[in-house]
């Protein structure tokens, strides 16, 4: 496990940037990079997008989204479902970068069940790219939302844990900008344990204070599925990107 601080979110940002840059600069005729949502890579992403857009170098890579929310839409439009973090990485890297479609990956109900056999048989995933919570869930894998590290690609179920329900209607008005409760999804999709451990690279990006803690149990606390990420210490090529603030907890542990 190699683990790089930076002195704040600036420098980290180039730092993931430069990274992603890496591991899509390859002579293979494909590349798989899984990407992430959430506030960590923003900058990050927008570093990326003029360094990939339209250069026919990178057409070699293809971007798959770590989890899917579909939320129904708006009632008497003509509008459809939607895509919640499809959406998001629109809007963070995706339309600024110009990807084509045919070139990102998002979980479906009738795609779930083979996504896995799917991406090995593209040649595996790469690169994963994650974010953390608190609670130490990597894509959607919450506390209580799986059974064995073993678990693929998989749904889960609103009710599954309060958690669970409370992400999704906080999801809704901070997403969305609605307060129908009647749109949210009976399930979501992410990909599993087994989906990410078989990744060939993870990168795991952290910022802020309030990641400390999360950054010392993930790394150097027990592996349990109480504190899902745990598992990823057993992995033999994780890079883990954090600013000062978030490795403040670790320091005297390196």
């Amino acid at each position: 496990m190699r683990f790089v601080i930076t002195k704040d979110y600036a420098e980290l940002s180039q730092v993931i940037s430069s990274t992603m840059l890496k591991h899509m600069h390859t002579d293979r005729p494909r590349v798989n990079i899984c990407v992430t949502t959430g506030t960590t890579p923003v900058q990050a992403y927008q570093i990326l997008a003029p360094l990939v857009k339209d250069k026919p170098y990178f057409e070699h890579v293809h971007y798959y989204v770590v989890d899917e929310f579909w939320y129904a839409k708006e009632p008497g439009t003509q509008d459809v479902d939607i895509p919640v973090n499809k959406m998001s990485m629109d809007l963070k890297f995706f339309q600024a970068a110009n990807i084509p479609e045919e070139r990102i990956h998002t979980l479906r109900d009738e795609t779930v069940d083979s996504f896995d056999a799917a991406i090995q048989q593209t040649g595996g995933m790469d690169m994963v790219l994650m974010g953390i919570g608190t609670d130490g869930h990597f894509c959607g894998n919450h506390p209580g939302t799986f059974t064995n590290w073993n678990q693929g690609c998989h749904s889960i179920d609103r009710y599954c844990t309060p958690q669970v329900n409370q992400l999704l209607e906080f999801l809704l008005k901070d997403d969305i900008h609605s307060d129908d409760v009647s749109r949210i999804p009976d399930h979501y999709l992410t990909m599993g344990p087994k989906t990410i451990m078989d990744a060939k690279n993870i990168v795991m990006i952290f910022s802020g204070k309030g990641k400390a803690e999360t950054v010392r149990r993930a790394f150097f606390g027990p592996v349990t599925m109480d504190f899902p990420v745990s598992v990823f210490q057993l992995h033999p090529h994780v890079s883990v990107l954090l600013d000062e603030a978030a490795a403040s907890e670790i320091r005297e542990l390196l």
